[in-house]
Parts: structure tokens; C-alpha cells; sequence
């Protein structure tokens, strides 16, 4: 039987890692690592990205909870969670769980601080706009 060859360790730097990690990672990514965009519930609303089906045991028995399943409506982020019997559907017992899309995960290692995201996202809005761009420029050099 054939052994399996090990993936080569990566001995640059730390901070050399993160930063190519961060300046690959996709913007509909970014832009959630500030804030998904689930939908809110609103009563007697149909909710697009949300379905709301009873929850069955494996051995087939019902006792009134009910599956609540929702998706990110910018990067596929899927939350769901088993409610509470019926009449506390939304009890502080029931945590959401979480599915991502493929690439959404940051490496195990990283250790990406969540601010960086946030440093990554406005990083990327300056310098998409050059007017914005020449404004903080102006601005640094004011400072100085």
C-alpha cells in the first residue's frame, strides 16, 4: 500500500502567510466578514433564503421543534438551528450552527485577527476609487 506524501510545511513567516491569504480572499467574502446579510423575519412575510420545515427524530417521533435554515444573500454563508419545542422557537438554548462555502474558512494556522478583514474591505474601497485615494493622501500629508 502506498503511503500518502505529507503536504510540504510552509517556513515563511507568519505575517507573510496572512497577507498573501488576505489579498486572495474573494470580496463577497470580505464584505461578510463585517456583517452577514440573513434575512429578518417579519411576521406573516414569506422570507426568501430562509425555509422553516418540521424536525423529526432519527426514530421517526415529532415533538414540535421546527429546522430554521438561512443563507446569506452575498456569500452562501448557510445558518441553521433546531428550535426549541413548540412555543419556544427561539429560546437562548437553540445556538446557530454554521455551513461555509468553499474558500470562506481561514486556514488553520493563520490566525487572521477579525480586524484585519476590516482593514483588507476599506483597503480595497480606497483604493478602488481614485478621488477617495488622493483624499486620504491629502489627508496623511496634512497630519504630517
Amino acid at each position: 500500500m502506498a503511503r500518502r506524501k505529507k503536504a510540504p510545511i510552509d517556513m515563511r513567516p507568519i505575517e507573510v502567510r496572512r497577507k498573501e491569504w488576505i489579498d486572495k480572499y474573494p470580496d463577497k467574502f470580505l464584505i461578510c466578514r463585517q456583517g452577514h446579510d440573513f434575512p429578518k423575519p417579519f411576521p406573516g412575510r414569506r422570507m426568501t433564503n430562509t425555509s422553516i420545515v418540521p424536525w423529526f427524530y432519527d426514530d421517526g417521533r415529532r415533538e414540535g421543534e421546527v429546522l430554521i435554515t438561512q443563507k446569506c444573500k452575498h456569500c452562501g454563508r448557510v445558518r441553521w438551528r433546531i428550535s426549541g419545542p413548540r412555543g419556544m422557537y427561539y429560546s437562548e438554548a437553540t445556538k446557530w450552527n454554521y455551513d461555509d462555502p468553499k474558500g470562506y474558512a481561514t486556514p488553520p494556522g493563520l490566525g487572521i485577527p477579525r480586524s484585519a478583514y476590516g482593514d483588507e474591505y476599506w483597503r480595497r474601497i480606497i483604493d478602488a476609487d481614485p478621488d477617495l485615494t488622493q483624499e486620504v493622501e491629502a489627508r496623511e500629508e496634512e497630519e504630517q
